[in-house]
C-alpha cells in the first residue's frame, strides 16, 4: 500500500518545513548550487522556484469560467491580444494597454479595430493543438464565443461585437454594433483568454488540461493543495519568464499563510489573497526586511438603498443616511485606516474617479453631519422609522460592519432590524476596468440598481459612445456628481489589499489587472 499523506503534510513535503508529531520531519528542499563569484543583484537571473501562497483552490482553469480564485492564475497559463503594462515603474491601479499577442493594433474608424497578430506564437505542445501556431481564425473564434455566450459578463465585454473578418492568416478585424470607448481595455481583462478553438466550449477539458500560449505550462494539479507551473520554453517574449518553475500553494488558514512566510517557505502573499490589516502590520514589524505594497480601493462597499419605495424613497431621506456616517470611523475600526473614502466611483479607477472633497454641491454627504442629518430625517419622517439592513452571507467581518452602521444610525433615531424586505443593503465590489463596467455592474440590466432613472441610464449610455477622453471624462465627472446628490448607493469606504515578498524576490511589483502577468517579470536574488 503506498504512503498516503494528509492536506498538510502534502503541503509540508512542498513548502520543505517539518511537520508536527505523527506525521514526516526535517522535509528540506534540496539547496541550489551557488556560483563561485557573487552575481549582479542588479541585473535579471534566470532559474528558480517561486513559492506562492493562495487562499483559494482555483476550482477551474478554463479561463472563461469566470471564477474568481482562478483569475490570479490565468496570465501564467494563458495570453491575450492586449495586456495591462506591468512593472516596478507602474502604479499597482494604473491600466495602460500595450500588445500582448498582437504586435500592434489600431482602431480605423469609431467602431471597427484591426489587430495584427505576433508571428510564430505557439500554444503549448499538449494535446489536442501538440503546439501548433497561434492563427487569426483562433482568435475570431474565441470572440464569436465570447459574443454569444449569455454569461451578462462576457456580454458587458464583448455583446456589442457585430461581427470579426479575418484578412489574413495574422489579422483580425473586429467590427463592434456601437461606439465602445473602453472596449480596449475589455479585451485586456478578464475573459479575453485566448484558447484553441479546438477546445472553445469544452469547459471539463479546460478545467483540468488548460492549453495557452503563456509563460509557464501546467505540470500538476492537486485540488486543494497545489499547482505546479513550469517555464514555457517556447514563450513568444525571448529570454522570459526567468523563472523555471512556479509552485501556486493552496493554504486557506491565513495564520498559516503568514506563519510560513515569516519563516521563510512562502516567497510570495499576492495582493488576491486576503491579508488583514492587523497581520499585515504584524508581519511588517516582524520582517523588516520583507517587501511590501498597498494596493489603495481595492474593495469598495456601498449601502444600495432602496429607492423606489418605502421611505427612502425620497431623495432627502437617503441623504440623511449618508450624512449620518462617519467613514473615518469606519475605515479604522475595520481595517485599521488602511483604506479610504468611496466616492461614487472605486478610488481604484484613478484617472476617473473624483475626490470626495471634488464633489461640487454634494461633497457635503461625504463627511459627517449629525445635526443636519438629522434635520432631514426628521423633515422626512426618517426618524424613529425601522429599516432593515442586510449583510451579504460571508461577509469577513460582517457583524462589524451590522454594529457599527447600527450605532451611527442610531443618532438619527433610525433602528436597523433584521425582519422584513431589506431597505439597506451592504455591497462589496473588487477592481474595475473602467467607470462603464462599474455603472454597468450598479445600474446595468440584470443589475442591483435600487430604481429606475431614465436620465441616469442616457447619461450612463452617451459616456460609452465618447472616444474624446477629456470629453467622456467631463461627463463621468457630470454622473459621479448626480449620484452623489441621489445616494442611489451609499459611498463607504475603500479597503486596501496587501502583496507581501521576500526581499530575494526581484522585479516583482502586484498590480491589480487581472492574470498576475508582472510574475514574467520576476526572478529569484539568491
Amino acid at each position: 500500500m503506498g504512503l498516503r499523506l494528509s492536506r498538510r503534510q502534502a503541503l509540508g513535503l512542498m513548502l520543505g518545513v517539518g511537520l508536527s508529531a505523527g506525521g514526516a520531519s526535517g522535509c528540506r528542499v534540496p539547496e541550489i548550487s551557488q556560483p563561485a563569484r557573487p552575481p549582479d543583484p542588479t541585473r535579471p537571473r534566470a532559474g528558480g522556484i517561486l513559492k506562492v501562497g493562495y487562499h483559494a483552490d482555483p476550482t477551474t482553469l478554463d479561463p472563461h469560467g469566470g471564477v474568481p480564485a482562478a483569475l490570479p492564475i490565468m496570465g501564467l497559463i494563458y495570453s491575450r491580444l492586449v495586456r495591462f503594462r506591468t512593472g516596478r515603474e507602474v502604479h499597482p491601479n494604473q491600466l495602460i494597454p500595450e500588445p500582448d499577442l498582437v504586435e500592434s493594433w489600431e482602431q480605423t474608424d469609431d467602431v471597427t479595430y484591426v489587430f495584427h497578430l505576433r508571428r510564430g506564437v505557439r500554444f503549448h505542445n499538449r494535446p489536442p493543438v501538440n503546439g501548433r501556431e497561434l492563427v487569426a481564425e483562433d482568435v475570431k473564434a474565441n470572440f464569436e464565443w465570447l459574443r454569444s455566450s449569455p454569461d451578462p459578463r462576457h456580454q458587458l465585454h464583448f455583446g456589442r461585437i457585430d461581427r470579426i473578418e479575418v484578412p489574413d492568416k495574422y489579422s483580425v478585424k473586429v467590427i463592434l454594433k456601437e461606439v465602445t470607448a473602453p472596449f480596449i481595455n475589455y479585451v485586456a481583462g478578464p475573459y479575453g483568454w485566448i484558447v484553441p478553438r479546438e477546445l472553445l466550449g469544452q469547459p471539463t477539458l479546460l478545467r483540468t488540461t488548460p492549453v495557452g500560449t503563456g509563460p509557464f505550462v501546467v505540470s500538476e494539479h492537486i485540488p486543494g493543495i497545489s499547482l505546479i507551473l513550469k517555464k514555457n520554453a517556447e514563450y513568444f517574449l525571448p529570454g522570459r519568464p526567468y523563472l523555471d518553475e512556479v509552485h501556486w500553494l493552496i493554504i486557506p488558514d491565513e495564520t498559516a499563510r503568514l506563519a510560513y512566510f515569516r519563516a521563510g517557505a512562502l516567497d510570495l502573499l499576492p495582493p488576491a489573497v486576503p491579508t488583514s490589516p492587523a497581520e499585515f502590520e504584524l508581519i511588517r514589524q516582524a520582517l523588516p526586511g520583507a517587501q511590501a505594497e498597498e494596493l489603495p480601493g481595492a474593495e469598495s462597499f456601498y449601502l444600495k438603498v432602496r429607492a423606489d419605495a418605502g421611505p427612502l424613497a425620497d431623495r432627502q431621506a437617503r441623504q440623511a443616511l449618508a450624512l449620518a456616517i462617519d467613514r473615518q470611523v469606519l475605515l479604522e475600526r475595520l481595517f485599521r485606516g488602511h483604506g479610504t473614502v468611496a466616492g461614487p466611483l472605486s478610488p481604484a479607477l484613478m484617472e476617473w474617479t473624483l475626490p470626495a472633497d471634488r464633489l461640487e454641491r454634494a461633497a457635503r454627504y461625504h463627511r459627517p453631519d449629525p445635526e443636519a442629518a438629522r434635520q432631514l430625517a426628521e423633515q422626512t419622517g426618517l426618524q424613529g422609522s425601522s429599516l432593515r439592513l442586510e449583510i451579504p452571507p460571508g461577509l469577513v467581518g460582517g457583524r462589524a460592519w451590522a454594529d457599527l452602521l447600527r450605532d451611527q444610525f442610531a443618532r438619527l433615531g433610525l433602528n436597523l432590524t433584521g425582519d422584513g424586505p431589506a431597505e439597506l443593503s451592504l455591497q462589496a465590489y473588487g477592481f474595475f476596468l473602467d467607470p462603464d463596467e462599474q455603472l454597468a455592474a450598479m445600474f446595468g440590466p440584470g443589475g442591483p440598481a435600487p430604481v429606475s432613472d431614465p436620465y441616469l441610464a442616457e447619461l450612463i449610455r452617451r459616456q460609452r459612445r465618447i472616444l474624446n477622453k477629456a470629453a467622456r471624462k467631463q461627463l463621468i465627472d457630470e454622473i459621479q456628481v448626480y449620484l452623489a446628490e441621489q445616494q442611489y448607493f451609499i459611498g463607504l469606504i475603500s479597503a486596501s489589499h496587501f502583496g507581501l515578498w521576500q526581499p530575494y524576490v526581484r522585479g516583482y511589483r502586484p498590480h491589480s489587472g487581472p492574470g498576475s502577468y508582472e510574475l514574467v517579470d520576476t526572478w529569484l536574488g539568491r
